[in-house]
């Protein structure tokens, strides 16, 4: 690429961005640490990208020119909660305007509609597939996408339970989660849970119960064998409705969802304000790390006082919005 289109290839974060002088040369960075070859934790196999390495390379950086700029990390802060909310306390020391997370809150959902601010959720519930980290993640911040547009807004979480093999059937005897508004968030791309149990595939799926301070109750179910899409559906305590919505990933032209998480990223480079609250990613960061260490103690509750983090929902359109209110030029 670099040959193709003429660009330069550093061998330092600090010469990226300075370009060997001793001013910054950007207006933005975008920190992208999971390219190559890295261990992974040796009881949770979380893959230890080194996402703090880089941030504290582009932080040492603008402490040493006395100028900052724009920080966006892909996907979550880091494997564990320790060096995400270190990375997170340095950006807000050093006034680094910041914002990380995933694409799928960006990304096209079916039906277009929004959940209104101020619902009142009780329950919640996103079904999501493939590696329990990897996405994982993604299924987290597709439920905080939504979660964080409750009455009150965002108050944190109080545990998280996380449950395999039999322990998930035991947990919905329990009442923790309901197989009626698990069928109705698959539905909304098309699937079903009939024959639940024979079809899912039980070494790679869990599920993570998570107890939100305010009483709401979520559940986040990666379901191998049984979809390969994320889809939500959520109770609402003043309603008899449900909210059921397909986050769908348009890997093609013209959609390709990707291209709308980008056009948050130059905004934030423009704006210096994120079109995404960096608590969501924060918040999700240390969910999922609780979470994959809770699978190593299947079906036990982990207390989780450190994940008591407020904040407000996002107001940055996701793409059905985004095509409505910012026409895309024609090609």
């Amino acid at each position: 690429l670099a040959k193709e289109y003429d660009f330069p290839i550093f061998n330092s974060i600090r010469e990226a961005l300075t370009l060997g002088t001793d001013k910054l040369q950007c207006d933005g960075v975008i920190s992208v640490g999971e390219h190559g070859e890295y261990p992974y934790t040796p009881d949770t196999k979380q893959h230890k990208y080194p996402r703090r390495r880089f941030f504290d390379e582009i932080a040492d950086t603008f402490e040493s020119v006395n100028a900052v700029r724009p920080v966006f990390n892909d996907k979550h802060l880091s494997y564990n909660w320790a060096d995400g909310y270190a990375m997170y306390r340095r950006a807000e020391q050093l006034k680094i305007p910041f914002m990380a997370g995933s694409s799928l809150p960006f990304a096209w959902r079916y039906p277009a509609k929004v959940l209104p601010r101020g619902s009142q959720v009780s329950s919640i519930m996103v079904c999501g597939y493939g590696g329990l980290e990897s996405y994982g993640f993604h299924a987290l911040e597709v439920m905080q996408s939504l979660t964080e547009r409750r009455r009150g807004g965002e108050t944190g979480v109080q545990s998280i339970t996380t449950v395999s093999g039999d322990e998930i059937w035991k947990a919905e005897q329990a009442g923790r989660w309901s197989r009626k508004l698990m069928a109705q968030a698959l539905a909304t791309a098309g699937e079903n849970v009939d024959d639940l149990e024979n079809r899912l595939q039980r070494e790679t799926s869990a599920l993570y119960l998570i107890d939100y301070l305010d009483g709401t109750e979520g559940v986040l179910a990666m379901l191998d064998g049984i979809t390969g899409e994320f889809t939500v559906a959520a109770e609402l305590a003043d309603s008899n409705d449900v909210f059921a919505q397909w986050y769908r990933l348009e890997m093609t032209a013209p959609f390709r969802h990707f291209a709308k998480l980008v056009a948050g990223i130059e905004q934030f480079f423009r704006s210096g304000r994120g079109t995404a609250p960096i608590e969501r990613t924060l918040l999700t960061t240390g969910i999922l790390d609780r979470a994959m260490h809770g699978y190593l103690q299947n079906g036990k509750r982990l207390a989780t006082p450190e994940l008591a983090i407020r904040y407000r929902h996002s107001k940055w359109p996701f793409a059905n919005q985004f095509e409505e209110n910012f026409p895309a030029p024609m090609p």
